[in-house]
């Protein structure tokens, strides 16, 4: 173990820019700090092999060929369940992910595909010893790159924190000796990037192994971060004139110009992807949600119709996001309408008038008493209408009526006879009553006269008596 370390060490070093130290000084928010020199820098083990020129590019505003990812069975992850299965590196400090739209302005608040932007700004690596770009990938399937992907699991695994991780893929960008436009020849950078992933997690290195430039050289700003389908990250140095000393700055690794980035990982329920009140179970390489009760989906994207099963017995069903509401036909309560209503015991739809309720099953029924009708009997009949006094005037009542009977007429309905020759017998001087409908008649003996026989003849006066006016 002590040789292979000390070999890769040496490997290191033989394959990395050793320069003299320029012993610049950055001036930073708060803090000055003293740059290293190359050959310290370069011990780092952060610090990766360059490659080959067989794998380089030089000019400005280019972009390499594709570079595939593994052997094509499988793609980057980035971000939240995304993966790219060819990435393209810029001369302008970027390296692009499915496209190779390479650009020398860097953009605040970038929207645009996936990328990382270890360094974007307009470079240009003119080639030779005036720079280049350098790409390697290394597979853990080769058994020439074990130290590399050795290296990068150790990487990992100090600085995010997690207790496994063994890279099948890494990938080594180093912007060697590059100027940026409009700076003196001898203004110079190197800047290295190392993805590392397993397929399923994806982390990043930025190395600002010679970053130490002054920024009055240039109206250029340059932007350091990355974005993916859920994040845009930006370096807090970012478009600010510290960007430009980069090498003097101690990043979230704890190094002098050495930051660590999580791009993608395992963790998926950190990014909520369980949508409308889902939980999410986390399992390695992927998650589940558990949908709230009216969803389904891989994401509980999905709103359930439950109207689609007839929850409602009787009723109407509506749906609604998650759930779904029942519109009782009349007659009936319920959250699924399955309840009768008693109507005969509701204040509001009870009979009236006396009238006597039975319940059926979503409706009621009022058996009325006499004088009245109307589903809740509360409409009164107006009896008069069918003539029921016979001789008399009827007078209709609420619930009911009576009859006003004409002299000599009786009973309720006006249609008893009174004999007024029994229970008067009016005839006087022993003249005979004859009963008539309503009235009476008597039939005089010979000495008398008059309605009811009580005048006598012999005294009334002859028509000649009669006094004359």
């Amino acid at each position: 173990m002590y040789f292979l370390y000390c070999s890769l060490i040496l490997g290191v070093f033989r394959s990395c820019v050793c320069v003299l130290d320029t012993k610049r000084y950055v001036y930073g928010p708060s803090k000055m700090y003293k740059s290293q020199s190359s050959f310290v820098r370069d011990s780092l083990h952060y610090t990766y092999p360059r490659g080959s020129l067989s794998n380089s590019i030089s000019g400005d505003d280019i972009a390499s060929p594709a570079i595939h990812v593994g052997n094509g069975a499988h793609g980057i992850p980035i971000g939240y369940n995304k993966t790219h299965t060819y990435v393209f590196v810029s001369s302008n400090g970027q390296i692009l992910f499915g496209n190779n739209n390479s650009s020398p302005h860097p953009i605040k608040n970038y929207t645009g595909p996936d990328m990382l932007a270890p360094y974007w700004t307009d470079l240009n690596p003119r080639g030779g010893n005036n720079g280049y770009v350098f790409y390697k990938t290394y597979d853990a399937s080769n058994q020439f790159d074990q130290s590399i992907i050795s290296k990068a699991d150790y990487d990992v695994l100090y600085n995010s924190g997690i207790s496994h991780f063994s890279a099948k893929w890494v990938l080594v960008v180093t912007w060697w000796n590059t100027e940026v436009v409009d700076f003196p020849d001898d203004d110079r950078i190197t800047i290295q990037c190392v993805l590392m992933t397993d397929f399923i997690t994806t982390y990043a290195v930025f190395n600002y192994m010679n970053v130490d430039v002054d920024p009055t050289h240039t109206t250029h700003k340059v932007a350091i971060g990355y974005k993916t389908n859920v994040r845009t990250l930006s370096n807090s140095h970012s478009f600010k004139d510290d960007a430009f000393g980069m090498s003097n700055f101690r990043g979230n690794t704890g190094e002098h110009g050495v930051w660590f980035y999580v791009i993608a990982d395992d963790n998926d329920c950190k990014w909520k992807p369980c949508q409308n009140g889902g939980s999410c179970v986390e399992k390695y390489g992927g998650y589940q949600c558990s949908c709230f009760t009216g969803f389904t989906g891989i994401n509980c994207e999905n709103d359930i119709n439950e109207c689609l099963d007839s929850p409602c017995s009787n009723g109407t069903c509506v749906n609604s996001p998650g759930s779904y509401i029942c519109g009782c036909n009349l007659g009936f309560t319920g959250e699924h309408c399955d309840q009768d209503i008693n109507e005969c015991n509701s204040t509001i739809m009870s009979c009236k008038n006396n009238a006597s309720c039975y319940n059926d099953i979503g409706s009621f029924k009022c058996t009325c008493t006499p004088g009245w009708n109307g589903t809740f009997c509360d409409q009164d009949i107006n009896e008069c209408e069918e003539k029921p006094c016979l001789y008399g005037t009827c007078v209709n009542t609420a619930g009911s009526y009576h009859c006003n009977c004409r002299a000599g007429i009786g009973g309720q309905l006006c249609d008893e006879d009174i004999n007024e020759c029994v229970d008067a017998y009016p005839c006087e001087n022993n003249g005979t009553c004859v009963n008539t409908i309503g009235t009476f008649r008597c039939t005089c003996t010979l000495d008398y006269v008059g309605l009811t026989c009580s005048y006598e003849n012999s005294k009334l006066l002859a028509p000649d008596e009669f006094p004359s006016s």
